[in-house]
This record gives structure tokens, C-alpha cells and sequence, in this order.
């Protein structure tokens, strides 16, 4: 007889089949529920429950002798299997029996707890004599397993022996840091190849140019160079030192120097010293992507550009051209050899990072971004999968008043779907020979993604794609006063360029507008920046011009200009405000059904299907980030496949709040103070004083004035917050917990911050301003954050 108890409870299931349970904390695999009940032990329960925390076993006490009387000194322990405990024994007793499930401590045996809620009852009048399996669930969510783990870029951890940007050798270090001070994830930012030859932009590290290869820079070139018999010079040593000790990554020149020398190793290497078997294996496995990536390298280094427009008889990309290169003897063929030799190179040092990740039981998480560079391997070899007249962005936030352009081509997601996302099911999977958690960028991108034309600049002038506009009849049908020419050009009369031009107000209507709006040379945002840019006298007036150039109810939909779809944040705009109150009746109306309403349905769907197959295509643990514009169904959709939200303190997803609670968070969801876009603790106390004293009155609950600096006592106190979440991780940037102990605040504020996310073209150069070796050496630190969590209740 089975008794299989109806489960309304959120206990995960899902999550706990990824490789971070299952090999990182060595639990044994979720065994069938139904058993074979023995003669001797007919009766057995089988409970799930939360993943639990380390030292916490399950236990079981009753109303009979074989339950032992409810006697707290000694509950009976059950087998665990993964996230589910199963017992087997004989009821001796008759009658109804009254029990509960109990918490206990792994090591005494202790009691601490039993599960919430009335008695359980058996009736063993009709189930005495029989073989009978309870499948039951508990809800023991407070003393589920959490970790605690910390978020860096690769290239902006710092020790005394690398090159000026964080390597692998680096990061091995990084580990033992990690280990000592009670972390249990590392999750990195992307770390894809991003050479495109444009200078300090290839700083950007979620333009990739490949959405497979890893960046060489990333490589241990002392320990490359040990392995070949490679001795490196002097000069080149001192260069790398003086690198070294810069306060911050200088990128441009790191690269140019690394790459250098693996050059110079590769060209010493004798043939009979290469590892043939093991890059042969590797090629074979990864010959996908690896071909087209070694071939689009070695292009752009002879063509000295990323963009393959450029490439002559090379633009476009022929499979079978690049093979029988890859076959032949020629120079193209060395070049490509380099560049697969290095990926292979990258493999090996990264596996055995990988390895004593997972042999101190620190998880290793990685970042998928939503989009490839413009020119990169990708928009090469396949061009059909790619949008290259629109671009990705960001709608208007409290952080970027504009909204974002990211640069990035849209996806063809119609094109996609022919082979059920395989691109994107492939990236995965590559991930996941490296990391054992994911973070997917912008998930809401995978639902509707906010695209840009490519003549246009900012963020502000984007819509959601795919989205239902409106005809011209439609519009009609609304019975607005004002006509639909009105409404689709820049709003503008004499008095309001007064106000925003002052006195040169008379030349700026001459040189950019006529009767229609702006004059046909100026309509396009990217022709009015250059113009503006090639004029001294304009340059202090771009903001004012692209903001009048803005100044709409509706974009025209730029593959087919008779549909109209609303331009973002139109209440704020001078155009909106000059029309008759039943007409911005009208138009608030159907501005928040198109952008609220309408179009859930087939987003709904459209992201459902996606994110079905990425999940089934990886065994890692599936982090979404969720931040932006949410629609209400999203939560839901994450839910339901068990992918952990991100909850950002200062970025709360209620309307209505200044600040999230982390105490309040979800138990599938990933809390944290800042992320790396945003100013890490110690800045942002400083940055705006009224939104400071909000938090430390309504959150912190603090009397009087909020202290001047951001304190090691508030630092403490909003990390503690953090720790004490219900939430399954609590991720924290290094320079919010570096600044838990004063002596290692970074005196620069400024160079503390990763990415200002505002800024299209921000130089990504941070880098830690300490070793990691002066951390090791500080046991009282490390002890001192391994104290704060273990006692917070998290898995160490």
C-alpha cells in the first residue's frame, strides 16, 4: 500500500538533481520512492524535504513504543538519499499512532526541532499486517542548505606573481582564500574572448567575439612557459612586474604583452614536444567551434580588424573553405594551429582550477551573457541566426534615465527554433565543462528583448520585441484630437526651445528642424551625434537635441513603418503634456494594456519554450538574473523550473520600495547587496545622503544621524542581513566584504567599482587594490568572516 501525501508546499525537486549537489556535496542520488518492503520491516517512510544544511540529519519520534514514546533523547534517525530520508521498521503496536518529523544534529544525535504543523496519524488497525510505503513531505525550508560565495571578475583579482590581471594561477590562489574564510561559490563574470582589436572597448567583457572560446589573457604564462622549456626574458619579466603594480587593470596593454609571449612560446615548441593525443582529442571534441574561432582569429590579426565586412573574400564565411585551409600547410593554417594550441592550453589550466574547486567544495559559477559582439565569430558564420540591423539594450531605470544600448545584434529567435535553439544549447554545454552554476544574463531577454534601430543611440528610443504595434486604424479608432502625424515626430514650439536652448535657440531651429520636425539630414540619432561631434560649437548641446529628437508618442517600427509602437516613458515628454486631457486619458490607457498586458501571453510562452531547453541541455545549477522591467509572470515561469532569482537590495521588484528585504527572500533565489554594475557598500553611502538616511532609519532602524562613512559596523550589519536570508545563496561582491575590516577599505573609492552600466563605453579596469597572498596571511580576517558564517547557519 502506498500512502503518497498531496504536496502544496514549494520543496524543490529539480534543483537538486544539478552537479552542485550531487558531486560538490557528494550526496548519494534521489533513489525510486517506491521500495521493496521487506517481510521483516514491512512498513517504511519516505519523506522529502529541502536539501539540508551540513550536521542536520532527520529524525522521527511517536505516540508507540517502536516511535519511542515521544522521548526527545532518542529519535529514531533516518537513511538519507540525496533530499529524501526513508525508514524502514515493524509495527508491533495496533491502533492509531501519532508522529512527527524532528530535526537533529548529525554529530550528538540531539534533538533541535520538530517539523511544524498538527501530529501526523497512521491508522494500523487497516495497515497492520501489510507492506506499506508513506510518502510524505516535510517542511524543515529553515534548516535548509544555503552557501555563501562571492562575485569577481577574473581579471580583477590581484596577486604578486601575475601579470597584471588575474589568471589562472591567480585564481587557484583565489581558492585557498575562499576555503579558509567558509565561501562555497565563486561566481565570475564572463571570461569569453573579446580581442577585437578596439582598444580599451575590448575591456568589455559581455562583448565577446566568441560565444565559446575563453580569452588567452586568462592564461598562466609562467606555467606554460615551465611546461615547454620556455625561458622567458628579463625585460619581458620587469614589464610584466611594472603591470603589476598598477593600481588598476591596464587592459590594452596586458593583452599586447601576454599575447606576445604565448606567440613567442608557441613558435619555440619543438613538434615532438606538443601533447599531440590530448590537443587532437580536443580539437576533435570541440571542432564546432573551434575551426571558425582559430580561422575568425586569424583573420582579424591579418586583416587588423574583427569586422569581416572588411575581409574581402573572407566576409562571409564557407565552411568547407575554412576545413580544407585547416588540412592544408599554409599560413592560415599556422595562424588557426595558435589559436586552437591556446584553447587547448586554456582547457588544461582551467580543468585543474576546476578540480580544487571542487575538492575544497567551493562551486564554481559562470556567466552566460544575452548577447555577442557585432563582429565576432557568430554574426560570421552565421548571420541568419542574428537581427544586424537592430541592437540589445535596456529600457530607462532608475539607473540609466536613457536606457541602455548595448550594442549587441538581436537574436532571429524564429531561425533558432528550426533546430531547437541548438546554438544556445551548445553554449551550455560548453559552460558546463567548466562551472558547476550559471548565471544567465538578463533572462528577461530570453522573454522579449528591448531592440534598438541601429541608427539610433540610446536605450529611450527601443521597443520590446516581439510586440504587437498598432496600425494607423487603430490609432484612428481612439478618436484622439490630435492627428498621428503630430504624434510621431519631435515635439518642439518656440517657447519650449527657448527654455532648453537659451539664447542660441533661433540657430538651432534654422540648423536642425523644419515644419516636419528635425531636417531629413539630422532624423536619425547616429547622423545628428556625428554631425554634433565634427561641430564644436553643437557639442555642448548634443543632450538637449537627442532629448528633442526624442520628444514622441510613437516609434515607427523600423521593419515596417506603418506599424507604431509606443515610446517608453511618453508621459515625461513635452509632447504628451501639450495634449487635451481626454486625450492622454486615451493614451495612458492603451499605453500601459500594450506594455502590461497585451503582449504576456506570447511572452509568456515564447520565454517558456526557450528556457525548456537550456535547462535540459546542463546539469548546472540555473541562476537567473531577473532585474529590469519584469513582467508579473516571469516569477512564476522561474518558479515552476526551479531557476534561482536574483534579488538585489537596492534594486527591489515590489513597486512602492525603496529596498528589498533579504529576510524576505524566496528560498530559490540569490540575495546580495550590489552587484557589479552598481557602486559597491562603501561608495554608495556617499552618493546620495537623503537615500542613506532612508536606509538606516527604515531598514537599519538606526536613532539619529546615519553615520558619515559606511562603517565596518554597518558593512557587518548589512552582510549579516544578507547571511540570515532564507535565500539558497547569498552572493556578495569582494569589495563589500574586504570592507568588512577597515585596514583593507580601498583608499580609491572610485577604482572600486567594476561597471557603470550608463556608460556605453566605460574602461572595465578594477582590479582588486590588495594581493591575495596579504589576505592569506591575515588569518584573523579570514577567520573572522568564516565566524560570521557558519553562524549565520551556512554551508561551509
Amino acid at each position: 500500500v502506498i500512502i503518497d501525501e498531496w504536496n502544496d508546499m514549494m520543496i524543490p525537486h529539480e534543483v537538486y538533481h544539478k552537479a552542485y549537489f550531487s558531486r560538490l556535496q557528494k550526496q548519494s542520488p534521489i533513489v525510486s520512492t517506491v521500495c521493496n518492503p521487506s517481510a521483516a520491516k514491512p512498513h517504511q517512510f519516505v519523506v522529502t524535504t529541502h536539501h539540508l544544511a551540513p550536521g542536520k540529519k532527520i529524525g522521527i519520534l511517536g505516540s508507540s513504543k517502536e516511535l519511542h514514546f515521544w522521548d526527545v533523547k532518542r529519535p529514531l534517525m533516518l537513511e538519507q538519499h540525496g533530499n529524501r530520508w526513508h525508514l524502514e521498521m515493524q509495527f508491533d503496536t495496533t491502533g492509531p499512532i501519532q508522529y512527527k518529523y524532528v530535526i537533529c544534529d548529525d554529530a550528538t544525535g540531539e534533538l533541535i526541532a520538530f517539523e511544524k504543523g498538527n501530529n501526523r496519524i497512521i491508522d494500523l488497525n487497516s495497515h497492520h499486517e501489510k507492506a506499506v510505503i508513506w510518502n510524505q513531505f516535510a517542511d524543515f525550508s529553515v534548516y535548509a542548505w544555503k552557501g555563501t560565495g562571492l562575485n569577481v571578475p577574473l581579471s580583477g583579482l590581484r596577486s604578486k606573481k601575475d601579470w597584471g590581471i588575474g589568471d589562472f594561477s591567480t585564481l587557484s590562489l583565489f581558492l585557498d582564500w575562499l576555503k579558509v574564510s567558509g565561501f562555497s561559490i565563486l561566481q565570475l563574470l564572463p571570461i569569453n574572448d573579446t580581442m577585437s582589436l578596439s582598444g580599451k572597448r575590448d575591456s568589455y567583457p559581455y562583448s565577446a567575439i566568441s560565444a565559446f572560446a575563453i580569452h588567452p589573457v586568462y592564461l598562466d604564462i609562467k606555467a606554460l612557459a615551465q611546461k615547454y622549456d620556455y625561458e622567458i626574458d628579463a625585460e619581458i619579466l620587469a614589464e610584466a612586474n611594472t603591470l603589476n603594480q598598477l593600481p588598476t587593470l591596464d587592459h590594452v596593454d596586458v593583452v599586447e604583452l601576454k599575447m606576445d609571449v604565448l606567440r613567442k612560446i608557441y613558435s619555440s615548441i619543438p613538434e615532438n614536444k606538443f601533447d599531440t593525443e590530448g590537443l587532437n582529442a580536443f580539437e576533435k571534441n570541440n571542432k564546432e567551434w573551434l575551426l571558425p574561432y582559430a580561422a575568425f582569429s586569424a583573420l582579424r590579426d591579418d586583416f587588423e580588424t574583427a569586422d569581416h565586412s572588411l575581409w574581402h573574400s573572407y566576409r562571409k564565411y564557407h565552411r568547407e573553405e575554412i576545413e580544407a585551409i585547416w588540412i592544408s600547410e599554409g599560413k592560415m593554417k599556422m595562424d588557426m594551429s595558435f589559436y586552437v594550441f591556446l584553447q587547448f592550453e586554456i582547457y588544461e589550466q582551467f580543468q585543474k582550477v576546476k578540480d580544487k574547486a571542487n575538492m575544497h567544495g567551493i562551486a564554481l559559477k559562470g556567466d552566460l551573457p544575452i548577447g555577442v559582439g557585432r563582429n565576432s565569430v557568430e554574426t560570421w558564420t552565421r548571420p541568419e541566426l542574428f537581427h544586424m540591423d537592430e541592437q540589445a539594450g535596456a529600457p530607462p531605470d532608475a539607473f540609466s534615465r536613457k536606457g541602455q544600448n548595448w550594442f549587441f545584434p538581436t537574436y532571429n529567435w524564429e531561425e533558432m527554433d528550426k533546430d531547437n535553439y541548438r546554438w544556445w544549447t551548445s553554449r551550455m554545454q560548453q559552460l558546463q565543462c567548466y562551472f558547476d552554476a550559471i548565471r544567465l544574463d538578463h533572462i528577461l531577454g530570453f522573454f522579449r528583448i528591448w531592440s534598438i534601430p541601429i541608427s539610433c543611440r540610446e536605450g529611450l528610443m527601443g521597443r520590446f520585441v516581439p510586440a504587437k504595434g498598432f496600425s494607423h486604424e487603430d490609432i484612428l479608432n481612439w478618436g484622439l484630437e490630435k492627428g498621428i502625424h503630430q504624434l510621431t515626430q519631435p515635439y518642439f514650439t518656440d517657447e519650449l526651445l527657448k527654455i532648453k536652448f537659451g539664447d542660441v535657440w533661433k540657430e538651432i531651429k534654422i540648423e536642425f528642424l523644419d515644419e516636419q520636425g528635425f531636417r531629413n539630414e539630422y532624423n536619425r540619432q547616429e547622423d545628428l551625434i556625428a554631425f554634433v561631434a565634427a561641430n564644436e560649437k553643437w557639442k555642448p548641446l548634443q543632450d538637449q537635441l537627442l532629448e528633442l529628437q526624442s520628444d514622441l508618442i510613437f516609434l515607427k517600427d523600423p521593419q515596417n513603418p506603418e506599424v507604431l509602437h509606443f515610446r517608453i516613458n511618453m508621459m515625461e515628454t513635452d509632447c504628451f503634456k501639450s495634449l487635451s486631457w481626454s486625450d492622454q486619458q486615451v493614451l495612458r490607457e492603451k499605453y500601459y494594456a500594450y506594455f502590461f498586458k497585451d503582449q504576456y501571453a506570447s511572452w509568456k510562452a515564447d520565454g517558456t519554450k526557450k528556457l525548456n531547453q537550456l535547462q535540459h541541455a546542463t546539469s548546472m545549477l540555473i541562476c537567473a538574473e531577473d532585474l529590469g522591467m519584469v513582467p508579473d509572470f516571469v516569477e512564476g515561469v522561474l518558479q515552476e523550473k526551479e531557476m534561482l532569482v536574483l534579488q538585489v537590495q537596492r534594486m527591489p521588484k515590489k513597486m512602492g520600495m525603496t529596498f528589498s528585504r533579504p529576510t524576505e527572500a524566496s528560498y530559490l533565489s540569490v540575495v546580495t547587496p550590489s552587484t557589479h554594475d552598481m557602486s559597491p557598500l562603501r561608495s554608495w553611502w556617499l552618493e546620495d545622503r537623503a537615500l542613506t538616511h532612508k536606509f538606516y532609519h527604515e531598514v537599519m532602524h538606526g536613532v539619529g544621524n546615519e553615520p558619515e562613512l559606511c562603517s565596518e559596523e554597518v558593512v557587518r550589519w548589512i552582510i549579516n542581513e544578507h547571511l540570515r536570508a532564507p535565500s539558497m545563496w547569498s552572493i556578495f561582491l569582494l569589495q563589500d566584504i574586504l570592507s568588512l575590516d577597515e585596514k583593507w577599505w580601498n583608499p580609491d573609492l572610485v577604482s572600486d567599482r567594476i561597471n557603470n552600466p550608463a556608460d556605453p563605453f566605460h574602461y572595465w579596469n578594477y582590479r582588486m587594490h590588495v594581493s591575495i597572498e596579504s589576505l592569506l596571511d591575515d588569518t584573523s580576517f579570514s577567520g573572522s568572516i568564516h565566524k560570521m558564517i557558519a553562524e549565520s547557519g551556512r554551508g561551509l
